[in-house]
């Protein structure tokens, strides 16, 4: 009798060991797997980081564009101003 119930004992035991060898795997697939998520967001941050730096870069650009491109305007629009007569004479 006490073989059974040394025997039963180590059935239970052999199945509990099974059981947290089983939720161990299960809890290390979901880190893989979180560790997997965290890694394309980190891969999707530093893209929407560099796509932002080339946005602000052209956005520079453009305003530089625009502020030379003005002078120009005004420069040309000041000797109109102050030749009129030279057109004509």
């Amino acid at each position: 009798m006490k073989c059974l119930l040394d025997l039963q004992n180590q059935l239970k035991t052999k199945e509990t060991e099974i059981n947290l060898f089983s939720q161990v795997e299960k809890l290390n697939q979901e880190l893989d797997e979180m560790m997997e998520n965290e890694e394309e967001l980190k891969i999707l941050h530093e893209k929407k980081l560099l796509s932002s730096k080339k946005s602000q870069g052209k956005s520079s650009e453009f305003k530089k564009l625009l502020v030379i491109t003005e002078k120009k305007l005004q420069r040309k629009e000041k000797n109109e101003t102050l030749t009129p007569f030279k057109k004509y004479g």
